[in-house]
């Protein structure tokens, strides 16, 4: 149920920024959206091929699986735009207006404490997942929504999660 309350207040704000001077932060652009899944489309390939060199060297002797949390609620991987509008969005805020005075000394904080947060909240992964999950946030983020607007990360996290997951499924079935 929780996730529908994140859900529902992302929406809400998406439209809302839509809606003031910040509403180009919040732009989707279609171009970088298909640059991306080509960009994910190689690296599938590539993950495919890796998983079967590394299984012929005997590197490995099992494909990866999916964590239960995952496994159990696939559905939720179109949901993680969210996250984008609770810690991205509030780093580029961050780092826009809080530039004078004694609150520039807060940014940094601050953007500590939320990628932390982020990290943290994939701990389900592992400690290893806490640490590369934390750089999210602040440099892929901020960074990519700031230039081609967050819708843009929003949809290209969805696609990121879900090609993820689902070649993990196929791994099995494209190695035979």
């Amino acid at each position: 149920m929780e996730y529908f309350t994140f859900i529902f207040i992302a929406i809400v704000s998406m439209i809302a920024l839509s809606y003031t001077e910040e509403r180009e932060v919040v732009r989707v652009d279609w171009s970088k959206i298909a640059s991306f899944v080509g960009f994910m489309t190689l690296v599938s390939f590539l993950r495919i091929a890796s998983y079967d060199l590394m299984l012929s060297m005997g590197a490995i002797k099992d494909l990866p699986t999916l964590p239960m949390e995952i496994a159990m609620n696939k559905w939720t991987l179109c949901l993680v735009f969210w996250e984008d509008m609770f810690f991205g969005l509030p780093l580029y805020l961050v780092h826009k207006y809080m530039n004078e005075g004694w609150m520039k000394w807060l940014k940094w904080p601050i953007t500590v404490l939320v990628s932390l947060m982020f990290g943290l909240g994939h701990i389900y992964q592992g400690i290893f997942a806490v640490f590369v999950t934390s750089l999210y946030p602040y440099f892929i983020s901020k960074k990519y929504g700031e230039r081609h607007g967050f819708g843009t990360v929003m949809m290209c996290h969805i696609i990121y999660d879900n090609m993820t997951t689902y070649m993990i499924i196929l791994l099995p079935y494209l190695l035979r």
